[in-house]
């Protein structure tokens, strides 16, 4: 496993999967916008037109919505559930 696949989560893994059903892999400017994006962070990023630009500013988002929508669900499944109402 590499260190960049240690960091996911398995939220991530629609994001990673497009890029798979593509032919594609993210490439690393593009993983370093979305680990800063989660960090807090911003920016401007500066590349040549057709580089990836649109998926590198979109991705941090993408997986922040992935991730909360994890958490959601996990909180979900933990809470407890109420019993039938007596009649």
């Amino acid at each position: 496993m590499t260190a960049a696949q240690a960091r996911r989560r398995p939220a991530d893994a629609p994001l990673y999967a497009w890029f798979a059903a593509q032919g594609w892999q993210p490439l690393p400017f593009q993983r370093a916008l979305w680990r800063h994006y989660l960090d807090g962070g911003s920016g401007l990023l500066h590349t040549p037109t057709g580089s990836g630009k649109t998926l590198a500013a979109f991705g941090g988002p993408l997986l922040e919505g992935l991730r909360e929508q994890a958490a959601l669900q996990a909180s979900a499944r933990k809470a407890p559930r109420r019993g039938k109402a007596a009649a």
